[in-house]
């Protein structure tokens, strides 16, 4: 998302309505707040990843494409020990899916 300087400006210094840390100048700079104004024109900034964790309820999900020349199969395997899903559509190139590590 785009924002202008003015915006950034205001966002410094300005509470996450998520976890109540504030927002840093490098974050904002970086632009990785969410900003949002009400209907009672109040003004809400939200993290990046306070917002990410809040709609998947706690839990980051790091999907990765991989590419491997000895899994020559297609199909789908849930490996429960890793706590992973790999997916194979094309032979060699899939899909991993797993919790992301903090």
């Amino acid at each position: 998302m785009d924002y202008d300087k003015k915006l950034i400006l205001k966002a410094v210094n300005k509470r996450c309505d998520v976890c109540k840390d504030f927002i840093t100048e490098d974050e904002a700079n970086n632009c990785e707040f969410y900003y949002s104004r009400t209907s009672g024109n109040r003004d809400i900034f939200v993290h990046i990843k306070c917002w990410l964790k809040a709609w998947t309820g706690g839990v980051m999900m790091k999907i990765k494409l991989i590419v491997t020349w000895y899994d020559i199969w297609i199909g789908i395997f849930i490996d429960r020990t890793k706590k992973a899903v790999y997916i194979f559509l094309v032979p060699c190139i899939g899909i991993k899916i797993s919790k992301e590590v903090s």
